[in-house]
Order: structure tokens, then sequence, then C-alpha cells
């Protein structure tokens, strides 16, 4: 599928264009290779690409300047999404637009919901409100989704200005009486790819809000960035009678979210959350002061020291669906490694598309000269990473779209936990992904709890790089097992995450596959107890007590299924 993209180098445009490769083929356009204000030109792109998705990402945003030219604003803001809509129903395409908390006058109490009446008080929401209504007049699959107090560190933005003012001056004077919930583009651009990919084969027609959880005033949301930021700068909140400007601003502008979440699932995080993620990893820059975004700030799509190794034999079906479960992470890890295990079938060629869609500076693909099995597939891509952190993901299965952010932080934490895993659930085919989070922490595992279960499925691990041990070469049941077992019997520290980060599709032990072969497993299992022994890291009356256990666990297994 081709999508194309509006506003490329927009706050929201950005973030998109580095999301939606692993949907199909990105054809993005900046206002100098695509003006909105020229209808021939609009039809002329679109027929040129003939896109499966197109995602309205530019607008006419200046809101005070709109006051003094409504025309412009009304061209940008509603004839071209109307032409933009007339194209896509002619070619049978989904028509992604983002509109505004704008379109309201901002005088009711409580959050705006989809139904309520929209009364726009400025030329900015007038022309908003109508590019809605043209988009869905027109008769095209379209999702419209109104956002509000949209930031990032690029463009211009009410989190730059602060940070700009912050450097500039003592004290700052901000707004006191206006609400909202600030949101991050990229959290926009995560749902959005999210959206895309779910509502591509609907015959889908909707308007919904998209922001973040939480509310505040643009002083809460000053003094929240100057506090997660660390700047010295003071602030006073004034009335907005002590704001004078061209535009009036709605009081409130609080959208509910309950639609969207209850269609699809989707929930934005609280804007707190949202805003020291976007403020914290490596926020340091070399950017000189005056470069595209405010100087100490950076400007690229966050990548945290991880490499993701994700070890692929006959996977054509699934390994796109793994990669965007990786490409939507909230942080970006710095590389992707695809193994291909000696497929033998089209899973090289796919991955090498995947690695034409990103890029060869973000995907590595190492091709296998024969089959060796996951385990040695993934000592493969962890001996080519450059990364502090090594995650494994299987090609059939996905991540939180927090995943990173949340494990990466853990490991940074607690640089004396060698290994971390995390809690996952089994999800079937089409099923959504589970986004609420418990945040319910993390504890330390002994190696007797390795040694009683395996406590982690490879999907939820990550391992600093530096560690010596490897899934031991040759074996094809059960080596990740051993592999946690030498790392905690090396005297490393591994800790388990509550939250359930990763989704498998595999069958329950037992149903298919290789969960299927339960006695090879157990003797897989046993065959790591003896190998401990062996190598006089496992004493010998654990090691047969040990044993008698995991039978015990296999014959339970036995009955459990004779009786299903």
């Amino acid at each position: 599928m081709k999508i194309l993209l509006t506003g490329k180098t927009g706050q929201v445009g950005w973030e998109l264009e580095r999301r939606l490769p692993p949907l199909g083929q990105v054809v993005a356009f900046d206002h100098a290779s695509l003006d909105l204000a020229d209808p021939d030109q609009i039809i002329a792109r679109v027929r040129e690409v003939r896109p499966g998705l197109i995602i309205n990402a530019a607008a006419y945003t200046d809101v005070d300047r709109a006051e003094s030219e409504p025309e412009l604003a009304m061209q940008i803001n509603a004839a071209a999404p109307q032409t933009l809509a007339e194209e896509a129903k002619r070619l049978g395409a989904l028509l992604i637009h983002y509109s505004t908390d704008y379109v309201f006058d901002g005088t009711k109490p409580t959050p705006y919901l989809e139904t309520d009446p929209p009364n726009p008080i400025s030329a900015y929401g007038r022309s908003k409100l109508e590019g809605e209504r043209a988009v869905q007049a027109s008769g095209c699959r379209h999702l419209v989704l109104r956002t509000s107090w949209v930031y990032g560190l690029r463009g211009r933005n009410f989190l730059l200005t602060i940070l700009r003012l912050a450097r500039e001056r003592r004290e700052l004077r901000v707004v006191d009486d206006q609400v909202g919930a600030p949101t991050w583009c990229r959290d926009i651009a995560v749902a959005t790819a999210r959206l895309a990919r779910e509502s591509a084969a609907r015959e889908t027609v909707g308007l919904f809000h998209l922001t973040a959880a939480g509310a505040t005033s643009w002083y809460g949301f000053a003094r929240e960035i100057l506090e997660t930021s660390g700047l010295g700068a003071s602030v006073m909140s004034i009335p907005s009678s002590q704001y004078r400007s061209p535009a009036r601003r709605p009081a409130n502008s609080l959208l509910s979210c309950a639609k969207l979440n209850a269609w699809c699932n989707i929930e934005l995080p609280e804007w707190p959350d949202s805003l020291r993620r976007c403020l914290a990893d490596e926020r340091i820059s070399n950017d000189p002061i005056g470069a595209t975004g405010p100087p100490g700030i950076r400007t690229a799509v966050d990548r945290v020291s991880v490499s993701v190794v994700i070890p692929c034999y006959r996977c054509v079906g699934t390994i796109r669906r793994a990669v965007a479960s990786v490409a939507e992470q909230s942080l970006f890890p710095a590389e992707l490694i695809l193994v291909d295990d000696a497929s033998g079938d089209g899973t090289l060629n796919a991955l090498r598309a995947l690695q034409r869609d990103f890029g060869e500076d973000w995907v590595k693909v190492l091709a296998l000269r024969e089959n060796v099995g996951a385990g040695s597939a993934r000592n493969a891509g962890w001996n080519a990473a450059s990364c502090k952190y090594i995650a494994f993901l299987d090609a059939d299965d996905v991540w939180h779209p927090r995943k990173m952010e949340i494990q990466h932080a853990f490991m940074q934490a607690h640089p004396e936990v060698a290994l971390s895993g995390h809690a996952h659930r089994r999800i079937a085919d089409g099923e959504s992904v589970d986004a609420a989070l418990m945040q319910q922490g993390f504890r330390m595992v002994s190696r007797w709890e390795l040694l009683l279960s395996n406590r982690f499925v490879t999907p939820s691990t990550m391992v600093r790089r530096d560690v010596t041990q490897r899934f031991q070469a040759g074996r094809r049941y059960m080596e990740d097992h051993l592999l946690w077992l030498e790392i905690a019997s090396g005297g490393l520290k591994v800790a388990r995450l509550t939250d359930v980060l990763a989704f498998t599709y595999k069958a329950p032990v037992g149903d298919s596959g290789l969960s299927a072969r339960t006695w090879e497993m157990r003797k897989a299992e046993l065959s790591n107890f003896w190998y401990l022994y062996r190598t006089e890291r496992l004493g010998f009356v654990a090691t047969v007590a040990l044993c008698g256990y995991s039978l015990a666990k296999h014959m339970r297994r036995v009955l459990f299924l004779a009786r299903r």
C-alpha cells in the first residue's frame, strides 16, 4: 500500500513519516513540494501517487494571523481537505484528517463530546470546522481526529516558546483561566499509525477526539515544563484579559476521548508523563543555539541505546506486524537487527523490503547460510549489535508501545541488573494490544526461582550487551531458559517487571508448534539441570530433586491435556 502524507516537516507529520513505513511505502510532502492552497497541485500529486491511505498532517495553524488572513486559512484548512477527500473517494482510499479543539467556544464546563455542537470563536476555528465538514460530506472513508494543545521538539509550539523565554527572562507571565490537555505530537503519531493499521480494511467513517489524558491550564503546563527541564525561571499566573491577542481562545479545550477508547482501545498517556518522556532520554544535544530546536533539546527522534534482535524463520505473514510494534515505540531503539535463519522462502526478501522502508541506518539484515535455530540466530544478532542493551522479540509476537521506554529506563536506573524480563499475555490473531499499564514495579528474581520455573518468555527480555553468556549453539528447546540460568548462576542480577509489555500469538503449551512437543521441552529442561551439574554450578542432590520436580510437572501437564 502507498501512503500519501502531507505536512512532513510539521510536528505530527515529522513523527508520522518515521512510524508509517511498516504499513507501506510512504510518499511524504512538505509545503515546497505540495502547496495546499493550490487544488490543481493537490489533485496532480494524489493521482501520481495513487495511495491507499492519505494522512493530512498539514494545516494553517497560526491562530492569530488567521484573523487577518481568513481566506488563506479557509483555503488550506477547508478547501484542501475537501479536495483530498474527493480524491480519496475516487481511489477508494482512507483519509485521516486532523482537527482541533478550537471548533468549540469553550463555554461547556465539562469535556466536549464528538456529539456536542461546534461553535468556533476564531477564524482559525471556523476554517478547521469547515474542513471537518467537507471531509465528512465527501462520502470517502475517513477518520477525523480532533486534538488539542499539540507540542513537540520541532516547529513552533508552547513548549518551545516556554523553553526559549525561560532562558531569556527571570519571570514568565502565563494565562491560568484556559484549560486543556497538552498532547505530545509523538503520541498522536503513534496512535495514528495504529489506527491506520487497524482501519485499513474497514469501511471506516468517524469523528474522534484524540488528546492526552488529564487536564491543566497554560500556567500549569508552563510550570511543569520549567520543573521538568530544570530551568530556573519563575512563572506567574495571569487572566486571559491581561494577554491580548487578535484571536479569542476557548476557555475550556478539554475533549473527551471515551469514544475512541471504546472503539479501538486507544488511550493516550497522562500529559505530565508524556512531557517527561518528551524532555527525558538523550535530550542534551550538540546543536548550536539557533538550530532547528531550542538549545539543549534534541530534535531527532529519541533513540535509546538498545539493539532489537528478531530471529526470522519463514515469517513472511507476521514479521511486518512485529516490526510495526518496534517502530511504534514511544522511544526508538537505536537499531533493529533482523536475522534470517535460512528460511528458504520469501522471508529474506520481506526483510530486505523492511530495510528499504526504514533505511539501512536503522535496520540491519543478517542472512544465515544454514538453519541453526532461534537461539543461534539470536546470538548472531547479539554479536552484530552495537548498543549497550539487547532486546529480543520473536517474529510472530508484538510489544506494548511503551515497552522500550519502561524497560530501558529500568535498566538505566539499575545498572547492577544484567537481565530483565516482564509479564506477557497471549492474544489471538486480530485481537488488539491492551495499552493499559498498572505500573506495579519490579522485583528481583533469584536463581532458585528460575530453576523451578522459566520466568521469562524471550520477547520480554532485555540483557546487557557485555554479558558473556550466549544461547547455547545447536539447542532447539529451552535454550532461553538455560541462558537465564547461566546468567543467574554467574552471580549476575536478574529482575522481573510486573507490567504486561509483550504479547505473544503462540498457542498455549501443548496445543501447537514447538510448545506441542511437551516431552521434548521437558527433556530439554532436564538437560539444562544436568548441564549446570556437569559445569559445577549445581549440586548433585539439587539436580536430582529438580529433575524429579520437572518430571512431576510433566505428568501433571499430560494428565491435564488428557482431560481436555
